[in-house]
């Protein structure tokens, strides 16, 4: 009897399921032209003036803005300074790097915060904080603010990267 029910019920589904369907072709629902390639779409969106952002955080104004995307000079800049040590977060979109705790001698080690305000070419738009461990044996640390001199310094750093890899962008730019 449970048998006759299942089969009988799995039947009555199919038959539902296959009777709601609509055909497409006759729903006077217009086809999009959707090529099944990848590289194609995309294309398709960059020519509409879309893109990939644009489907993840809709449009603004008609092109969609990353807060803190990869093309940023200042945080490309960054990145590249702190490319041999290791890194414990990284959030693009919250404008946001920081290190792990980075050591060269065992006893003292550095972790530096970096965070972003605008996308703007501006020395205020960069935040700088690093902070020093020491350690007299492994259960035995202190953590203490490092001086600004060490913060403003890779500050200037990030800032003069960042002219650099935009003077480049620019000119790669005039060149098309």
């Amino acid at each position: 009897m449970i048998k006759n029910f299942i089969t009988s019920s799995s039947i009555i589904l199919i038959l539902l399921m296959t009777s709601c369907a609509k055909d497409k072709e006759n729903s006077g629902i217009a086809k999009k032209n959707v090529p099944i390639n990848a590289s194609e779409r995309a294309r398709q969106e960059v020519d509409k003036g879309g893109g990939l952002q644009d489907a993840i955080f809709g449009k603004k104004g008609g092109s969609a803005t990353f807060d803190f995307a990869t093309s940023n000079s200042l945080w490309r800049a960054s990145i590249q300074l702190l490319q041999d040590i290791p890194l414990a977060n990284v959030d693009y979109s919250g404008g946001v790097i920081v290190t792990d705790w980075y050591t060269k001698n065992g006893k003292e080690s550095i972790k530096i915060n970096i965070s972003f305000s605008s996308n703007e070419l501006a020395a205020s738009s960069v935040n700088v904080s690093s902070f020093k461990k020491l350690c007299s044996n492994m259960n035995d640390c202190t953590v203490n603010k490092m001086e600004d001199i060490f913060s403003s310094k890779l500050k200037e750093k990030i800032m003069a990267k960042a002219r650099e890899l935009e003077l480049a962008r620019l000119k790669k730019l005039e060149k098309k």
